[in-house]
């Protein structure tokens, strides 16, 4: 994203970033981006809203992959084939359930690690296709649409659409190279003019802010090692 996007007008940020500011990214166009921002910074692997999960049928029907499960299929092929129907049918029945508590084991388990996953990183609420969801701070991406109020976490540098008495903590780097914590008022409606850094722009929050007071909506322009 161009560096001066707290200058440009928003109609100009959106059109770059390609998002949708009433309804927001679409999950199949998030779920992209997600993957290609992983790849570029291994640190964002692990999401789970955005990444599709297993099906039900390669949940159930991975144990055929395994070395045993396999030679019993066989078994109970050339036990049929030899006439053999009553320890050819118990071969199957032995297959088929072991398939079945298999994929109720790793439904469980898979369900269970997203409970998990909810509360190990600062959750946010985004827009995906016209609906507010709450997901891991990971899974945020560029061309989110994202909305915050009074004790919320940002995890990525966002241009604001809207805000209210909005507030934030945050973090900047001074030119002596010191991080310095800082309270600052921010408006979605700030003009800007001119060229000055992103750190003074009433209308830009950055990544790692923390929401004292208000509430907001934005954009989110810049994520992991590109906040």
């Amino acid at each position: 994203m161009n560096p001066k996007w707290h200058i440009d007008d928003i109609e100009t940020v959106r059109k770059k970033l390609n998002t949708d500011i009433e309804n927001g990214l679409s999950r199949k166009a998030a779920r992209l981006r997600l993957a290609s921002e992983e790849r570029g910074s291994p640190e964002r692997y692990g999401s789970f809203f955005i990444r599709e999960k297993r099906s039900a049928y390669k949940c159930f029907f991975q144990i055929l992959r395994a070395p045993a499960a396999l030679l019993l299929a066989v078994l109970a092929a050339a036990l049929l084939f030899l006439g053999e129907r009553s320890a050819g049918i118990i071969s199957l029945a032995l297959l088929l359930s072991g398939c079945v508590a298999s994929g109720v084991l790793y439904l469980r388990a898979q369900r269970v690690t997203e409970n998990m996953s909810l509360y190990s990183n600062p959750t946010v609420r985004v827009l995906r296709e016209g609906k507010i969801y709450l997901t891991d701070c990971r899974n945020v991406v560029a061309g989110d649409i994202v909305e915050f109020e009074k004790g919320d976490f940002i995890p990525c540098d966002c241009r604001l659409i809207y805000s209210d008495s909005l507030e934030v903590e945050e973090y900047i780097k001074t030119e002596d190279g010191k991080i310095v914590k800082r309270r600052a008022k921010k408006n979605c409606d700030a003009v800007c003019v001119g060229d000055f850094p992103v750190t003074d722009a009433e209308n830009a929050v950055l990544s790692g802010s923390f929401v004292t007071g208000g509430k907001g909506r934005a954009i989110a322009v810049g994520t992991g090692t590109h906040s």
